[in-house]
C-alpha cells in the first residue's frame, strides 16, 4: 500500500501535471461559474510561471545537492570494505518494452560504482534495485538490467552482488543491510544521486547501518548557485528539477511521518 501511495503522490507532486489540471479544470469551471473558474485557471498559470520559468526548481535542487559534498580523492582511505550503489538508473518501462537496459539521467550511479570497484578491487560491490513500477510485475528487475549493462561495458557482473527485491529508498537500505550485515569498524561507500543523498543517508542511519559510511554523491543537476533569475529559459528542464526536488522533500516528510526516518 505504501508503495502504491508513493507512486500516486509522485504523480500529483508534478507541478506541470498540477498546472495543466488547474488550467483545464478552471476553464471548464468558468463555463458554470466565471470568476471561480478564472481564479483556478489563473492559479494554474501562476504555478506554470513560477516553476517552469522562474528558478524555483533550480534553487530547490541546488539546496538538496549542497547537503553532501563529493569527498576529496586525497581524503579517501586506502581500503574500503564495501560499495553500495542504489538503484534508479534505468527507465524500467522502456527497458521492458525494448528488451535492453535503457539508462536514464541517473546512469552516473552505475558508472561511479564501476569506477570505485576498479579503484577498490577487494571491496564488496553491491547494486540495490528491484522493480520501481506498478506494472510489469513479472518483468526483469533493475538488478537484472544492471547485470546486462555491466556485461555490455566489459565489467564482469560476477564481481558484484545484487539486491533485487527493493522498490524504494527505504527498502534499498533495509534489504541491503539484511543481505550484507555491515559490522562496526567497516568502511562503506554509498553511491546515489546528489539530490537523493539526503534522504538515503537519513534512511541509512535509521535502519542502523553499522560502520563508517562515506557518501559519494553523483548525478548533479545544477551548478550549485542560488539564482534570482533562471540560468536559461528551459521550461521542461525547470519543471523536471522541480518535480524531482518536490518528490524528495515529500518523500523525506512521508518517511518521517511513517517512522522510516528517525525524527532526530
Amino acid at each position: 500500500m505504501f508503495f502504491v501511495l508513493s507512486k500516486i503522490l509522485g504523480v500529483l507532486a508534478s507541478p506541470l501535471n498540477l498546472a495543466i489540471i488547474l488550467i483545464l479544470g478552471g476553464g471548464l469551471l468558468s463555463l458554470l461559474a466565471r470568476r471561480p473558474g478564472q481564479f483556478v485557471a489563473g492559479l494554474g498559470v501562476g504555478i506554470f510561471v513560477a516553476f517552469g520559468i522562474m528558478p524555483v526548481g533550480h534553487n530547490m535542487m541546488a539546496g538538496l545537492e549542497a547537503k553532501f559534498a563529493a569527498p576529496l580523492p586525497m581524503a579517501m582511505p586506502e581500503t574500503i570494505d564495501g560499495i553500495l550503489v542504489l538503484g534508479g538508473a534505468f527507465n524500467m518501462d522502456v527497458s521492458a518494452a525494448r528488451g535492453v537496459p535503457a539508462l536514464n539521467a541517473a546512469a552516473e550511479r552505475l558508472l561511479a560504482g564501476v569506477e570505485l570497484a576498479r579503484r577498490y578491487p577487494d571491496a564488496a560491490l553491491v547494486f540495490s534495485g528491484g522493480s520501481h513500477t506498478l506494472r510489469h510485475g513479472d518483468a526483469a528487475t533493475e538488478a537484472q538490467w544492471t547485470k546486462d549493462f555491466l556485461q555490455s561495458i566489459g565489467f564482469d557482473s560476477a564481481q558484484a552482488q545484487f539486491e533485487e527485491k527493493s522498490r524504494n529508498t527505504y527498502e534499498n537500505l533495509s534489504l541491503s543491510k539484511e543481505l550484507l550485515k555491515p559490522q562496526a569498524g567497516q568502511t562503506w561507500i554509498l553511491v546515489t544521486s546528489a539530490w537523493h543523498m539526503p534522504r538515503a543517508a537519513a534512511v541509512m542511519q535509521s535502519v542502523g547501518w553499522q560502520g563508517h559510511v562515506i557518501f559519494w554523491p553523483v548525478d548533479f543537476r545544477t551548478d550549485g548557485l542560488i539564482r534570482i533569475l533562471p540560468p536559461d529559459l528551459d521550461v521542461a528542464s525547470n519543471m523536471d528539477k522541480t518535480s524531482i526536488a518536490l518528490h524528495e522533500r515529500l518523500g523525506s516528510l512521508t518517511y518521517r511521518l511513517t517512522g522510516r526516518i528517525n525524527p532526530n
